[in-house]
């Protein structure tokens, strides 16, 4: 079986987009006056900036055929739950995110795991994305 990551992409996209109010059922009164426009420009960042990242430093590793670690970001079940180590996803909150300690090497162990460092400005295309 071929792991195809264009449909993954827009697997991973609609997932993203459909269980959002199932995964986070919230009052509209708890919400920030910008959430809507907050959710369109984080849905642009992950269509345009992330969802690339992610295909080409973390999911041969990390989703489809191979899964290290216990942690499958091929869903966003598999990004919210995480791994072996815990939740790798604080929506909202990225500082609280392992997968932002560990793509800043923060935490061990460092990601991409065998490669370079992601640039800072990928770093923070992701963290805006998890904050988004």
């Amino acid at each position: 079986m071929t792991f195809d990551t264009s449909v993954w992409c827009l697997r991973f996209a609609a997932v993203l987009i459909a269980s959002a109010s199932i995964a986070f059922p919230i009052c509209a009164a708890d919400l920030p006056a910008d959430h809507a426009a907050q959710m369109a420009k984080s849905t642009e960042l992950f269509k345009t900036q992330v969802r690339s990242l992610l295909t080409t430093h973390c999911l041969k590793c990390h989703g489809g055929e191979k899964t290290q670690g216990e942690f499958d970001l091929s869903t966003r079940e598999g990004l919210l739950k995480g791994g072996e180590q815990g939740p790798a996803v604080v929506a909202g909150k990225p500082q609280e995110s392992l997968l932002v300690r560990l793509i800043r090497h923060e935490d061990e162990p460092n990601m991409p795991e065998d490669a370079d460092k992601l640039s800072d400005e990928a770093i923070e295309q992701i963290s805006a994305w998890i904050a988004g």
